[in-house]
């Protein structure tokens, strides 16, 4: 090891020009360069036919994101992530053609009840707040794809009994690319490109319509009926995905990656906004008013029920300065009043409840008192029991799709149900950055709560590359994560 030499205190001017034109001298002489990186190693398919890769699934694999599908989002789909890192080293590019959407902001559902509004971003509306909400761009309706065949066909809001169904021609991401619309099936245009190495996403757009609108749709409905906020039937969702796994198994010879469903209810969707905020003396006043009559009848009504129902309160020690936001709760006990009225069913959320990411404003104690004086609907909050709910459906679901994958064995199982739990839990790093289970800065989950973001879908990608090259031999490199932005923030404040 090299050591620099003593100085004696006492040294004179002459030895230490002498010293420091030696230093001079070593640091020239002993300069070092970098070898220039390795090239990676030249694409090593294995046994995996990279011929024709296709995807199959919902809102997750089109590359949907912020509520919205436009050009970015759709860019940074898992399949193109995955191709992409494929071409890196393939001597032979790999072509994967997505409906390219042209579109800047996109198209967002569930914010366009009263115009056409894009994609999400996170704003914060108070400087001192550390509570973030969302707000939509201006956006536009998906125009229809006229480009070269396409091999992603995945469609937003994609239900398994709708692969089969022409109907699916209603969706407007669909129509855009089907062939006949009303008259061609989903199934029937991946068949005709006959792919070779096929990732399947089912049953996450089953399930979340149901968990996003609070369950307040139909947990059995009625399969040729379903209403936009029911869960889809397990019998149905069986039924529906051993048909698609029929017909994938013996119309075509793909390799077939299919995920399962992870716990949707530790996404931050369901638990980004506290049920629990500030409040003055002044607001509590005027809100304990205001509810006066109102635990009036509640206590009289107490005196002799067998199941009490609770006042609300605004006054308390137990947090202190905090108020429990008010909702609607359809399982209370109803109370006739004298008048042969009902009593509306109130009360203060609970430990452990959340407020959906999907309410149109955050709570508060001020204005039209969001959450105080008008109570939430049961739509935009999740109880302990709406996740234990959740998360046995997830466990049907997830039950069917494992015994399908042990009758073949061109079929292999991306456990998505695995990996995001032990993202969840155990946390995200990257070569040496971390990478949060939510949608701050440093988040994983785009604006909606409910999709990955760019760098999201490049760690969902990397998972994909490890099975492929786990199961088929091959040496496809990971993408580079950290070089993946992550969400649009806002300051909405002077």
């Amino acid at each position: 090891m090299f050591k620099l030499p003593m100085i004696p205190c006492s040294i004179d001017m002459y030895n230490s020009k002498l010293f420091i034109s030696a230093l001079v001298y070593l640091s020239i002489s002993c300069s070092y360069e970098l070898p220039e990186p390795l090239p990676p190693s030249i694409l090593d398919a294995g046994t995996a036919d990279f011929g024709r890769i296709a995807v199959l699934g919902g809102s997750q694999s089109a590359g949907f994101m912020d509520g919205a599908l436009y050009m970015e989002g759709q860019s940074h789909s898992v399949g193109a992530i995955l191709v992409n890192q494929i071409n890196q080293t393939s001597p032979e590019s790999v072509v994967f053609q997505q409906p390219g959407i042209n579109s800047l902001n996109g198209y967002n559902p569930a914010a366009s009840a009263v115009d056409t509004r894009g994609k999400y971003f996170i704003k914060f509306i108070d400087p001192g707040s550390s509570q973030p909400f969302k707000d939509t761009h201006s956006g536009e309706m998906p125009e229809l794809y006229t480009g070269p065949a396409i091999s992603n066909f995945s469609v937003p809001n994609l239900r398994s009994n709708q692969v089969m169904n022409p109907a699916l021609s209603a969706n407007p991401y669909y129509n855009r690319f089907a062939s006949i619309p009303g008259t061609s099936t989903l199934i029937d245009e991946l068949l005709e490109y006959n792919p070779t190495l096929l990732f399947l996403e089912m049953g996450w757009d089953d399930i979340l319509p149901y968990a996003v609108n609070g369950l307040t749709g139909d947990e059995n409905g009625d399969p040729d009926q379903l209403g936009p906020a029911d869960l889809t039937p397990v019998e149905l969702f069986r039924s529906s995905l051993e048909q698609i796994m029929e017909d994938l198994i013996t119309k075509t010879d793909a390799q077939i990656i299919i995920t399962n469903i992870p716990d949707v209810t530790a996404f931050p969707f369901f638990n980004s906004i506290s049920p629990i905020a500030p409040i003055n003396v002044n607001e509590a006043g005027l809100l304990q008013a205001f509810y006066r009559d109102y635990n009036l009848q509640v206590t009289r009504y107490n005196a002799t029920a067998e199941t009490p129902r609770p006042v609300i309160q605004f006054f308390s020690d137990d947090p202190p300065n905090l108020w429990k936001v008010v909702v609607e709760d359809p399982t209370l006990p109803e109370i006739l009043l004298d008048d042969g009225s009902l009593l509306p069913k109130y009360r203060q959320m609970e430990d452990g409840e959340y407020v959906l990411w999907s309410v149109p404003q955050l709570p508060t104690a001020k204005g039209d008192g969001f959450g105080t004086f008008s109570p939430l609907h049961k739509s935009l909050f999740f109880t302990e029991q709406d996740i234990v709910k959740i998360q046995e459906s997830i466990q049907e679901f997830n039950e069917i799709i494992s015994e399908l994958i042990v009758t073949n064995n061109r079929v292999h199982l991306l456990d998505c149900q695995q990996i995001f739990s032990r993202w969840a839990t155990e946390g995200i790093a990257t070569d040496g950055v971390i990478h949060s289970y939510d949608f701050a800065r440093t988040g994983i989950f785009s604006a909606d709560g409910l999709t990955l973001n760019r760098r999201g879908s490049a760690l969902m990608s990397n998972q994909v590359i490890d099975l492929i090259n786990n199961i088929y031999g091959s040496n496809i490199q990971h993408a580079d994560v950290n070089d993946f932005r992550g969400n649009e923030f806002v300051n909405d404040f002077d």
